[in-house]
């Protein structure tokens, strides 16, 4: 991570006696000891605007799936800042799960050969990092992005997850939906994938919340 500019590490879940003892390679220290430990994936992500999840993708099919550079060209299209972007790694064992795919707002595979499809997790990172590091203009000595960032405001993973809650979660969505965890899945990849703004999740939040006043009045 060091080698590209990138410092801000997050953990979720981690194991904590591998995590104290882990080591750093000589002149990354700083990235171990100001890493940042979560509970869950939505806490760590949870002020993020974009989300870049990895995946092998050996046994799965994904509509969303990206090379590394076309998933941050969209970030730079969309005018989102670096800091508020994660890139989303799973264990070296099992990758990702489906549930954890879901919150994010691109899906990359990195290319490789047919006959060896899986990169080991620190191969990712440092392919995925370069990637940034190209497209970006992040430097390890200039904290600002060579690429200049303009555009409206994102939302955020975290406005996202609560707007899923609210639009599933109100009385009126659980008298009509038959499934309401399927419906919530389905809402949040919808939201994921149009990765809307600070302003149309409000929006949505006015919507959402004036359905279920009505529905108390009738």
């Amino acid at each position: 991570m060091a080698n590209f500019g990138l410092e801000d590490l997050a953990v979720v879940d981690v194991w904590d006696p591998s995590w104290r003892e882990a080591k750093a390679a000589v002149g990354a220290s700083h990235v171990l000891e100001e890493a940042r430990a979560f509970a869950t994936l939505d806490e760590a992500i949870g002020d993020c605007q974009f989300v870049v999840a990895t995946t092998a993708a050996t046994r799965r099919r994904f509509v969303r799936g990206m090379d590394p550079d076309a998933a941050f060209a969209s970030m730079v299209e969309k005018g989102i800042e670096p800091s508020r972007t994660a890139i989303l790694f799973g264990n070296e064992k099992h990758g990702l799960t489906s549930e954890e795919l879901d919150r994010a707002h691109a899906i990359v595979v990195i290319p490789t050969s047919f006959r060896q499809p899986s990169l080991n997790l620190s191969q990712a990172v440092a392919l995925m990092a370069w990637e940034a590091w190209r497209i970006l203009g992040v430097r390890a000595d200039d904290a600002q992005p060579s690429v200049p960032m303009k555009g409206e405001e994102r939302a955020t993973v975290g406005e996202i997850e609560r707007l899923v809650a609210v639009a599933i979660g109100s009385e009126s969505g659980r008298r009509e939906l038959p499934r309401p965890e399927a419906a919530a899945t389905r809402l949040r990849r919808l939201l994921m994938r149009s990765n809307p703004s600070a302003a149309d999740i409000q929006l949505l939040f006015a919507l959402f919340n004036s359905a279920s006043d009505n529905d108390l009045h009738e």
